[in-house]
């Protein structure tokens, strides 16, 4: 049986690893705590059902900013503590422009502007790191140690292939590169390094070159095949998202289908009450009944049918109590003639009142008078 991908919470995944704990998801779902009040300070908000992928992988890299920031603040405080207590305080150049660096981009990146704050984190870096190089060498010449930090720049790659699109980790790998041969070649350095690069140089900007092209390919390597990843998570979750969707939709027509059939079930049995003489049954109207709009008028078909089939039946009723008043009143009729005794009316009070005249009275046999007439008889 499949999962949901939707379904699967952070609280199901390993907790183990601090970066897990410091730097996972759960903390942008989060309602307290700091990291939730970080991210939700500094990147941009969670997606919204149906983004595309490209909006979702800008939400993933804005986040991933935000994360990065926050570890360069902490290593920033412990290197300018350092910086601040040792004698080489270039590292304080270093230190001051990612500062700046990042108090810049936290607004930018919690409106969406990814690439800007890569750009701004990439250009901080570097800048301070060629910043010192620079200053050391102009000013006193640039030593052994000094030549030490363009190994160090291939930690604005890493920022590269983490927040920019993945390709311009090439670009930066390429200006780093440019910019080391130009330091190692032309600018001043002590004479330790002079001396250092006279036999050295073949072997150190290689070693620097290496550094970068591996650093470099390594980067694109994991994030193609993590972008690779998260299109097929995504489109997992989309598929198990619809999957879900037509599965609901699908219960909903059954749940719609059985609740139409059992109001179909209900009308034939109003139906067959009605045949069977009660005529006060009628069509339930409840909340959602999807067949309302017939059963309404239905019900009105049978009240009027009710009422007219009352009348039908007061109607046979006295016209029934006519007929037997009116049997009732011949025999009387002619039982009061043949007596000569008055007429009593109907006790049907119904029919009473349309005799009333004759209550009492007595009705006579015609008299004939017999009349001879001359020539003829009358």
């Amino acid at each position: 049986m499949q999962q949901n991908p939707s379904s699967l919470s952070p609280r199901s995944l390993p907790q183990a690893s601090w970066v897990y704990r410091v730097l996972g998801d759960q903390n942008f779902e989060q309602q307290r705590g700091f990291f939730a009040l970080w991210y939700r300070l500094t990147s941009l908000s969670d997606a919204q059902p149906g983004a595309s992928f490209g909006q979702r992988d800008r939400i993933r890299r804005s986040r991933l900013a935000s994360a990065l920031m926050l570890f360069l603040l902490t290593v920033l405080l412990i290197a300018g503590a350092i910086g601040a207590t040792s004698p080489n305080h270039t590292i304080l150049i270093v230190v001051l422009s990612m500062l700046g660096a990042i108090a810049i981009s936290i607004p930018l990146n919690r409106r969406g502007g990814v690439e800007v704050v890569g750009v701004l984190m990439i250009i901080g870096l570097t800048a301070g790191m060629y910043t010192s190089v620079g200053v050391a060498a102009f000013s006193v010449g640039m030593s052994p140690n000094d030549k030490d930090i363009l190994y160090l720049l291939f930690f604005s790659e890493l920022f590269a292939g983490a927040i920019l699109p993945v390709n311009w980790v090439f670009l930066v790998a390429a200006v780093n590169i440019a910019y080391s041969f130009v330091a190692l070649r032309f600018f001043p350095h002590d004479p330790a390094l002079t001396l250092l690069l006279k036999t050295g140089l073949p072997v150190i900007f290689p070693r620097l070159v290496q550094i970068h092209i591996i650093s470099s390919g390594v980067m694109w390597i994991l994030v193609n095949n993590l972008k690779a990843a998260l299109l097929r998570a995504d489109r997992a979750e989309e598929v198990a998202r619809l999957q879900h969707d037509i599965a609901a939709q699908a219960s909903r027509h059954a749940q719609e289908k059985q609740m139409l059939e059992r109001q179909i079930d209900e009308i034939v049995a109003i139906h067959a009450q009605v045949s069977q003489g009660n005529l006060d049954a009628r069509v339930p109207l409840t909340p959602g009944n999807t067949l309302w709009k017939l059963a309404g008028p239905l019900n009105t078909l049978l009240g009027r049918y009710q009422r007219a089939r009352q009348a039908e039946e007061q109607m046979q009723q006295l016209l029934r109590r006519l007929s037997e008043a009116q049997g009732y009143l011949h025999q009387e009729i002619a039982a009061a003639v043949a007596e000569q005794r008055p007429l009593r009316l109907p006790p049907d009070p119904l029919v009473a009142p349309l005799f009333q005249e004759l209550q009492g009275k007595i009705i006579a046999q015609p008299s004939y008078r017999v009349t001879q007439h001359k020539g003829g008889q009358s």
